[in-house]
């Protein structure tokens, strides 16, 4: 496909992400957003593929479920950023991330565009 692909999951979604993107390992995904990787049982897919050269991994480790940070399989091809959000829990963490991934989202397609929502106050 022409253009810029870029996916973004929550919980179970990011871990089925993480397996669909190396099913499919012929095509690049600019860049992946994962939040708060959750999966039964307790093996999330954390091992990013090379045909992901950037991933934004948010995280929180104040509950049971989730709290994983990514890896790449090649670090010489994926730049992995694992990001822990503190005060934050599971069930609430994609609204609390929502803004920042909206603005990171906003700079890969226009790197032009000023950031939409204030990240310091972002409900």
């Amino acid at each position: 496909p022409d253009g810029t692909i870029i996916a973004a999951r929550h919980s179970m979604g990011a871990d089925k992400l993480v397996e669909m993107v190396k099913e499919n390992s012929n095509i690049k995904i600019d860049h992946l957003f994962t939040v708060d990787i959750a999966s039964r049982p307790s093996n999330a897919d954390t091992d990013i593929p090379s045909n992901v050269p950037s991933v934004t991994n948010f995280r929180q480790d104040n509950d049971f479920t989730g709290g994983y940070e990514v890896t790449a399989q090649d670090p010489s091809k994926t730049n992995v950023e694992n990001i822990l959000v503190p005060n934050s829990s599971h069930t609430e963490i994609d609204n609390d991330v929502a803004p920042q991934v909206y603005n990171m989202v906003n700079s890969i397609i226009n790197p032009t565009t000023k950031p939409v929502h204030n990240l310091n106050n972002p409900r």
